[in-house]
């Protein structure tokens, strides 16, 4: 908005300047009329065409033959006002299309620079989700890595229960065994084994509701395992597409790049003026610079060829003559001027 803001307010700038340049072109201080202005600026654009030969006396002949009371001076002054003000409308025209063509061209270099100001933070945000997304799957494989890791150690624990159970029963087997040689009556030895038949089948019951546990522990484990097997697999081959699609994309704008070069390349070499080197052209004579000392050619006259007639022939013409002195008495719609021109004969070369 602030280069907006300077490029208006340069154009203002140059609006001002150009008002104050001819503000004594936009009032007419002359004893003219309204009206009488009004037709004078009417027969000065008649006499706008600068190729007409001997415009600007016949200019002044017709507004002495239009305006007798008015001065010469008078006169002269007014056809230089009209030029300054042809000249002060034609630059404030050529100042407004310069306004709109500069603000037209700012206003798509803004959209351009907005379209990819938008492309830049449409790619950071998508980025960035991608970046939390992995985040959160990291987070997610922590979690569930530390959750399994909590069952390998009850793993290991039970396994390490039973080792130390099993061991425990085969010293007490190994004890029971002593006593019952070292025992000498029957009814001990008895008492013995049914205490013994009653721990093992304890420890039996323990045993087996440790090792039901630790099969259901593993088949989890397991089960967990293959689950995030087919995740992760999942996940890589969407981060692969991903990955194939944003290569694609990327050569797709590089390729667009390349060949946008090409043609620029190619254009600039059709446009391009294909002249030799050659530094000493500088030094030498050229025929712009010789035309000026060339008094063989008239500078002066007619860059093209005419195939009509030229002016001086046909105001030589008697009949254009009276003519314009009949349309300027207002009398050449009438009778009598259409029977006056038919008796007045062409000149004959």
């Amino acid at each position: 908005m602030q280069d907006y803001q300077e490029l208006i307010n340069s154009y203002i700038a140059k609006f001002r300047h150009l008002e104050t340049k001819y503000a004594s072109h936009k009032l007419s201080n002359f004893s003219l009329t309204d009206l009488e202005l009004e037709k004078a600026k009417f027969i000065m654009n008649q006499y706008s065409d600068t190729s007409m030969v001997n415009r600007r006396k016949l200019l002044l002949d017709r507004l002495e033959k239009e305006f007798p009371k008015v001065s010469k001076f008078e006169i002269r002054d007014l056809s230089g006002w009209h030029f300054g003000l042809e000249t002060y409308e034609f630059q404030k025209k050529l100042l407004i299309k310069s306004f709109f063509h500069s603000k037209n061209e700012f206003i798509s270099k803004t959209k351009i620079h907005n379209q990819e100001s938008w492309n830049s933070h449409f790619e950071f945000e998508e980025e960035k989700m991608a970046k939390e997304q992995r985040k959160k799957e990291r987070l997610e494989f922590l979690v569930k890595l530390r959750d399994w890791k909590m069952k390998r150690l009850d793993i290991l624990r039970m396994e390490n229960e039973l080792a130390i159970r099993n061991a425990e029963e085969m010293e007490e087997k190994r004890k029971m065994e002593e006593k019952l040689k070292s025992k000498e009556t029957k009814d001990k030895k008895e008492k013995v084994l049914l205490f013994q038949q009653e721990k093992r089948f304890q420890d039996e019951q323990k045993k087996a509701e440790l090792q039901i546990q630790l099969e259901r522990t593993k088949k989890e484990v397991t089960k967990q395992i293959e689950n995030d097997r087919e995740k992760i697999n999942k996940r890589n081959e969407v981060f692969a597409e991903k990955i194939e699609t944003r290569k694609m994309q990327n050569f797709e704008k590089n390729e667009f790049k390349l060949r946008k070069q090409e043609l620029q390349l190619l254009i600039t070499k059709k446009i391009s003026d294909q002249v030799a080197n050659d530094p000493d052209r500088i030094h030498h004579v050229t025929k712009a610079s010789s035309a000026k000392f060339d008094t063989s050619k008239d500078l002066q006259a007619p860059l093209f060829k005419l195939d009509t007639f030229p002016s001086d022939a046909i105001t030589a013409d008697p009949r254009i003559r009276f003519e314009i002195a009949l349309r300027e008495a207002g009398l050449h719609n009438t009778e009598y001027a259409k029977q006056a021109m038919q008796r007045i004969s062409p000149i004959k070369h």
